[in-house]
């Protein structure tokens, strides 16, 4: 069956692989749209695509076997309650073969992957899935939270901020936020560090 896709993609997503080049303005409209063609894969029709400042705004048509793509992540999410990783993988796999843009698929493989401490592979799946389900409050922890083991403190700002906005009563989003220090007032308390104390005034008779 096809389905309409809307895919929010997001520039700091996207600032080491090849579709930042059209954030970058350095293509030529074919040439960006080539590569959003390819982003979308082989089961995906691009129909338009409108750059909005950091966000490229993208409608698809997607062929995909919806049914099948459910019930191989029905078995994944067994696999993993009963202690089977690897079978999990390959249905997950499986998935996503049938239903590319799976978001609820790409959030269970990434997981998988992270867990099995495989940062790259669950970054590259989890940034599909928000772009996808950009309301998944799960894939934006999970973002941060790699982001966070990987030194990018802004990134993974940014990734908690849109989560709060999401869900404003969190207290564990708060908490992790106020964990952050921004990067400019880092940079500020550094600068100051350097500084060296005045000299005492002199004291007044």
């Amino acid at each position: 069956m096809r389905r309409e896709l809307f895919l929010r993609i997001h520039r700091e997503d996207h600032t080491a692989d090849s579709l930042g080049r059209v954030f970058l303005g350095v293509s030529d409209r074919e040439e960006s749209l080539a590569l959003v063609r390819a982003y979308l894969g082989p089961q995906g029709k691009l129909k338009s695509a409108a750059l909005e400042d950091d966000e490229l705004h993208v409608a698809a048509e997607v062929r995909e076997f919806t049914a099948e793509s459910r019930n191989l992540l029905r078995m994944g999410r067994e696999a993993v309650r009963k202690g089977r990783p690897r079978s999990a993988l390959g249905h997950y796999e499986e998935a996503l073969k049938l239903s590319p843009w799976n978001s609820d698929a790409l959030k269970a493989l990434g997981r998988l992957y992270y867990r099995n401490r495989q940062a790259d592979a669950a970054r590259q799946l989890l940034v599909r899935a928000r772009e996808a389900d950009p309301a998944d409050g799960t894939v934006l922890s999970l973002l941060a939270e790699i982001a966070l083991h990987e030194d990018r403190r802004l990134a993974a700002r940014g990734y908690l901020e849109q989560l709060q906005r999401l869900e404003p009563d969190s207290v564990r989003t708060r908490s992790a936020l106020a964990r952050i220090q921004p990067a400019d007032a880092q940079s500020a308390r550094e600068r100051m560090a350097d500084v060296p104390d005045p000299p005492d005034s002199p004291a007044e008779d």
